[in-house]
This record gives C-alpha cells, structure tokens and sequence, in this order.
C-alpha cells in the first residue's frame, strides 16, 4: 500500500503501488498515504502538478535527483476521499484495458513466432497434418534445415539485385522544413514498413545529389548497419523515397517466381535471421555486405505457396497492429482522464462518486 516514487531523472516518471512487503534503493522515495487513498495517490504523483514540481527541483548534472525535503513543499489537489476513490477506480479501469491489451499484443506475438517455425519448416499445411500419421509433403534436409521436398534453396543474389543506399554528402544538413523528397533511416524502420513520426527530408539540391539512390513500394529494404537485419516495405505515400546507406534495397528479378511479402517474411524467419547475423561483421557497429547479402541462402516454394504463407502471417500482424493501436488509443485516454480528473477539469458524476463512500472501499 506504500507508493513508490523515482526521485533520480524525475522527468522518467516513475510512480508505483507497492503490492508486497520488500526493500528498495535509495533512489526510491517511500511514501506512507495518509488521508489518502493509496492508489489515487500513485496516480497522483503521475500528475502534471508533482512531475513539473519534481522537476523544477531536481539538482546534479550527470545523476539529477529530487529529494523529499523539495517534494514536500509542493501544493496537490486533493478531494474528498469518496471522490479520490471513484478518479482512481476508473484510471485503473483503463490501465487494466490496457494491460489486457499487452497480454494480447504479447501472445500473437508468440503465435507468428511458432507460425513462422513451423510455415518455413513444413510449409502451409495444418499442424495436425504434420503431427499425424500422414505428413502433406515430405521433407529434406537442405544447408539451412528441414524443409518440404520441393521446396528449392537459392541464393537471394540469384532472385533479387542487391543495390546500397547513400548517406547525405559530409557537412549538409537535413531540410528544416518538410519536401517532396524523404529521407528513410533505420530509425524509420519498424513492424515490416516505416514509421513516419520523426521522417527527414532532403533539401532540393541534395535530392539531385542522391536521387538515385532511393527505393520504390515494389522492393524490400535490409538494414544493414547497426541495427542488422531489419527488412520491410515502404507505404506508397514514400515510393521513391531516398534510402540511407545504411540499409539496402532488394529489388526482386522475376515475380512470377518470388512474392515481395513472402520474401519479407523469409527473411524475418529464424533461418534467414541466423544467415543474416552470421554473416556480419564482429564489431562496435556491426555491418553487413552487399556481396554477403547475394549469399543468404533463401527457402523458395511454389508461388501459390508463398502466397498462402504470407497470406497466413498477415492476417497475424493486421491483429497486432489492431492491437497495438487500441492500446495507443487506451494510453491517450489514461493520459487525458489523468490530466482531466486531477486537475476538476472534468468531474464524475455525483451518484457515481456516492457508490465509494463506503467504509469497504
């Protein structure tokens, strides 16, 4: 019932019930409610009024820390306990939503994990098939492992041109201001296509400088810098987009042999993957070749099998991306019911808040 606060880089927000009896560092202040109820009191210390308080008191450079002593001093609303009862019933409401929704963002997520293991090992074919008497199609031991027998092994060099990205010319800088000519980084790279949050943008005359060097809605980009091993699709709004060199575009030679989005998932698997870091070099920033790339050995199926394949963990990520976005959604409600509900700007109503008057709540 204690509630724990991170008084070290207060900006972090960091504010939990405790739920058992232990010991904690010294950079956690232990506060003991009185007069308040324990979890509105969590919720509180979350509040714009003790996060800009905590941080306008903060001393120290490299380790920055506010402290009791200057938190106390700090003026909070507090209303009558009913009602603090009732805000923190219904902030925990939404957080457990939220949490449920982790659950189920977590879960799928091991369910394309095993998917994944047993599509690029058996092929599109029921589990019960592969676990009963009769297996659909036979396997064969390959240079990667088990695959379907009539599945063929190639190199990716042999089904796809491997072509660099560019990095911006030493000493320009990024446009200030949004153009037609985006800029695509590894950072951008995230769940198979592109996050266009914090996108960058060439100026005009950098663009003619680097407009070769771009990729279409038609490829497949790899990072291959850093972060290795990151593969996607770009969305149409940035067809043509400019690539950084630190990720490569793969440019698939005849589509009527390989599916671009089966060629993402392949390489996503845990057979191309190994490839992938194998074949990087050892170092502070990791890098992979163009020419080791050519060399990743790629699990080829007939093409209405790859389409079923992707057709198959599509239908997994669309429920993870439904999922994550009611669980961005739930987040921004927790974060405005928050703000509304410690600051009055918005009231519960009075025969809801009345259910908590009681002695058991």
């Amino acid at each position: 019932g204690d509630i724990l606060y991170g008084k070290l880089r207060p900006y972090l927000d960091k504010a939990a019930l405790a739920e058992w009896d232990g010991v904690c560092s010294t950079d956690i202040l232990v506060l003991i409610p009185k007069e308040v109820n324990s979890l509105f009191g969590a919720y509180l210390m979350h509040s714009s009024y003790v996060l800009q308080h905590a941080i306008a008191t903060t001393t120290g450079v490299n380790h920055p820390r506010t402290s009791w002593k200057a938190l106390a001093k700090g003026f909070i609303p507090l209303p009558p306990l009913p009602e603090q009862r009732a805000i923190a019933h219904v902030l925990r409401a939404v957080q457990r939503a939220k949490e449920a929704t982790d659950r189920v963002i977590a879960a799928a997520r091991e369910l394309k994990k095993s998917l994944m293991r047993h599509l690029f090992t058996y092929g599109p074919v029921p589990v019960g098939m592969v676990v009963g008497a009769q297996r659909a199609a036979p396997l064969r031991e390959t240079e990667i492992g088990p695959l379907p027998a009539h599945w063929r092994v190639v190199k990716l060099g042999e089904v796809a041109e491997v072509r660099g990205g560019k990095r911006l010319p030493k000493g320009h800088k990024f446009a200030e201001t949004r153009t037609p000519y985006p800029y695509l980084r590894v950072t951008d790279f995230r769940n198979g296509s592109i996050d266009t949050q914090n996108l960058k943008y060439l100026t005009p005359e950098d663009y003619e400088i680097l407009k070769r060097y771009t990729i279409s809605t038609r490829d497949v980009y790899i990072s291959i810098a850093g972060t290795i091993g990151l593969v996607g699709t770009v969305p149409p709004e940035l067809d043509g987009a400019n690539l950084t060199e630190n990720a490569a575009k793969l440019v698939i030679i005849d589509r009527h042999h390989l599916l671009q989005t089966y060629l993402v998932y392949a390489l996503m698997s845990e057979r191309c993957q190994s490839q992938i870091h194998q074949r990087s070099t050892k170092t502070s920033q990791p890098k992979l070749a163009l020419s080791r790339i050519r060399q990743i050995r790629l699990p080829l199926p007939p093409l209405d099998e790859q389409r079923e394949i992707a057709r198959l963990l599509q239908a997994v990520d669309e429920k993870i991306r439904a999922e994550e976005g009611r669980k961005a959604a739930l987040e921004a409600l927790f974060q405005t019911l928050l703000h509304d509900l410690m600051t009055a700007r918005r009231r519960l109503p009075p025969e809801f808040v009345a259910r908590f008057a009681g002695k058991h709540f």
